[in-house]
């Protein structure tokens, strides 16, 4: 670019030198023409050239024509021009350049900004993803720990209510035998055999949803166990050992009940 500008400059101060001494007359074709001019005075005071002067002062105007710098304003002026064109070009294609290069850093920085949110939004997906997975097993175990509640709850109250019949008949079965009605006796037994042997059946059935691992559950397995091995033995001489296990198989009922409530319950709000 200085180069162009220094080019377009002197080629200003030639072409201004030029038309500077075009305009000054040449010395000494105007002493040859002064020399060539005579005057006589006459009646009209009239110019008079003679043939050989007027050839000479011929010469002399040829001499003083230079085609060249007559066209030398034209063709200062082509140059100028074309200087110019290609000045403006050459600035056209840097300036071209440098937006080029601009756009391609511009695209660049957006391109890595792009991938920068690309990943961004891809570890905030996988993040969801592992958090909306997790809170499903979650969901998942708190449902099925809450539908292993309800059947336990159900086979233990069903359980409980055996038993509860059960002690009722052994202690009016001891009152029967203390009043020697045999009969009655015998009606009443096989009826607390019959009880007996339904919630024997449910006892089954509570034990397989006890975990071994677990103190509360194998506590409420013993009780079951001895409960049944005390009221078949002879359970009307034992209504009071019956009453108390019985209660105890409440007891652990409700507390592994409660305890799996709250672990549902916990394991449901996990985030």
């Amino acid at each position: 670019m200085k180069k162009i500008s220094l080019i377009i400059l002197f080629v200003f101060a030639v072409s201004f030198n030029i038309a500077k001494n075009r305009s000054i007359k040449n010395p000494k074709s105007d002493t040859t023409i002064n020399k060539l001019f005579f005057y006589k005075k006459s009646g009209n005071d009239s110019l008079k050239v003679s043939i050989v002067q007027l050839d000479e002062l011929s010469k002399v105007l040829k001499k003083d024509t230079n085609t060249f710098r007559d066209i030398t304003p034209s063709l200062v002026a082509l140059i100028v021009v074309v200087i110019s064109t290609l000045g403006a070009i050459y600035i056209g294609k840097k300036q071209i350049k440098v937006q080029t290069s601009n756009a391609a850093q511009q695209l660049k920085s957006q391109e890595a900004q792009a991938q920068e949110l690309l990943k961004l939004s891809r570890e905030q997906i996988r993040e969801t993803s592992k958090m909306t997975l997790t809170q499903v097993r979650a969901n998942n175990v708190s449902q099925a720990r809450i539908a292993w509640i309800q059947d336990l709850r159900e086979l233990l109250s069903k359980f409980n209510g055996e038993v509860a019949l059960v002690n009722t008949y052994v202690e009016e079965l001891i009152s029967l035998i203390e009043k020697g009605n045999d009969e009655k006796v015998d009606i009443i037994y096989k009826d607390v055999l019959e009880r007996l042997k339904t919630a024997r059946i449910f006892s089954f059935q509570i034990k397989l949803f006890l975990n071994k691992q677990e103190e509360d559950h194998m506590n409420l397995e013993n009780a079951l166990d001895k409960y049944f091995r005390h009221s078949v033995s002879n359970p009307k001489d034992k209504p009071e050992l019956l009453n108390s296990l019985s209660d105890e198989i409440l007891n652990l009922s409700r507390a592994i009940l409660k305890k799996a409530w709250e672990q549902a319950k916990n394991e449901g709000s996990t985030s």
